[in-house]
């Protein structure tokens, strides 16, 4: 549903000016009540007021307006899913064109804004690179602009860590450790307290859920900062198979390849290509060989959910635009994304070019491409 809220922005730059209604009713030439009709959204100032209206304020007229094309989480979803699956099948310029045309429409939206960055990282890849430093530049406007509407402190954070992101695959390493504060936040508790907090109110069930959800998202975050440690730890092969080890088990412990496969992919991948710089080809292989069998038995698309330990995050996720109910990337473009890595990476091009084992493996994960 869309809205026009000018009326509260009348009544809030005239507050911020130190005016009254019968004040700014003798500036504009009208009544007093004219202006208190106005702000309480009963009648519009007339159209040729506009201008005097936005001058007057020192404003843009769209601000004046404060047109707010409102978007449930619901909406935003199934925009971000219909885009998704229409980036995986058709051209890229010719969905992006519409793309943009979404972006403007719902210039307003903070939350959607922050998904529309989000969507276009997850299919970076489609990207022409000699539009590469382009495309990050239009992602980082979009941050910087949820950033400067936004007043929940959730979003600003989160267009935060995408900005950073795309400033470090920009180059800019030191405007990404700037926005990241140089260091890591000392971990306070807050989810145990806001935990016990709703125990105190008796919500019990509440308070369980945040603790399911807190542990859920840092083992989601040890598997991925361990994936990431992996490849600094290829010189030290003892460290790096205690890596591998730990998280391995951490994977069956949990029974990961059911409650999250994506993200134990995104592990092997980096066990993979340690294996590869260390020169264990066999092993590395026999990795590989765990990701294309990991891809080929799902069914897409893959959905988020939690299961029979982690069995309060099913309202939560509903909650969490990021989660969008299924993964960020269809499945064609996820198996094509694997097959690019084996393919053009210049480590892996060069180690296993003509072993037929390897030829074997990406020839499978072709023949269950999901075209």
């Amino acid at each position: 549903m869309n809205q026009f809220n000018m009326g509260q922005v009348i009544q809030q730059k005239r507050k911020e000016k130190g005016l009254t209604q019968e004040e700014l009713a003798s500036a504009m030439g009208v009544s007093k009540s004219s202006v208190s009709k106005w702000e309480t959204g009963q009648t519009y100032p007339d159209i040729y007021l506009l201008p005097e209206l936005a001058t007057f304020f020192s404003i843009t007229i769209d601000t004046l307006m404060a047109y707010q094309p409102n978007l449930t989480k619901q909406e935003i979803n199934s925009i971000y899913s219909e885009l998704s699956l229409r980036f995986g099948s058709e051209d890229f310029e010719t969905v992006f064109e519409d793309y943009e045309k979404l972006v403007k429409k719902y210039y307003a939206s903070q939350p959607f804004l922050l998904q529309m960055a989000v969507l276009l990282i997850n299919y970076f890849h489609l990207v022409d690179p000699m539009h590469h430093q382009e495309m990050y530049e239009y992602i980082i406007n979009l941050t910087k602009r949820v950033k400067e509407e936004t007043t929940e402190a959730s979003l600003m954070s989160q267009a935060n860590i995408l900005e950073a992101f795309c400033q470090l695959q920009s180059g800019n390493i030191d405007e990404a450790l700037s926005l990241l504060n140089y260091d890591v936040t000392i971990y306070m508790g807050e989810e145990q307290i806001l935990s016990k907090a709703y125990a105190a109110k008796g919500d019990i069930r509440k308070a369980q859920e945040v603790l399911q959800v807190t542990q859920y998202q840092y083992l989601m975050a040890l598997i991925i900062t361990s994936s990431d440690e992996l490849l600094y730890e290829v010189n030290q092969p003892d460290k790096f198979n205690e890596i591998i080890r730990r998280v391995r088990e951490l994977v069956r412990t949990f029974e990961l390849e059911r409650l999250h496969p994506f993200l134990v992919l995104t592990f092997l991948n980096s066990v993979f290509l340690g294996y590869t710089q260390q020169f264990r080809y066999k092993e590395a292989l026999d990795v590989m060989e765990e990701i294309v069998d990991l891809m080929v038995k799902q069914v897409f698309p893959i959905e988020l959910h939690g299961d029979d330990y982690f069995y309060l995050l099913e309202n939560w996720m509903k909650e969490q635009l990021h989660f969008n109910n299924n993964m960020p990337r269809d499945e064609k473009t996820i198996k094509e994304s694997l097959i690019q890595f084996f393919e053009t990476h210049p480590g892996i091009v060069t180690a296993y070019q003509g072993n037929q084992r390897y030829e074997q493996l990406i020839k499978q994960l072709k023949e269950n491409k999901g075209d």
